[in-house]
């Protein structure tokens, strides 16, 4: 079974920490499916998808997230 076939479960302490970073549910999800996996500490896995975005967040404008 691959990553992207693997149910995702979000903690609570993840969705806190999607929302501080100005993200959504729908934006990790894609990164999984879609993003690059990278090694992360302690035996895991990263991953990373540039999302348009073109937009201001914390008074800071973005055109990825």
């Amino acid at each position: 079974m691959e990553i992207a076939d693997k149910q995702i479960i979000f903690s609570n302490h993840a969705r806190i920490k999607i929302a501080d970073r100005g993200a959504t549910e729908d934006n990790v999800i894609m990164a999984i499916k879609e993003g690059s996996a990278e090694p992360a500490r302690k035996g895991r896995l990263l991953f990373r998808k540039n999302i348009a975005f073109d937009n201001t967040w914390r008074g800071i404008h973005y055109s990825v997230k």
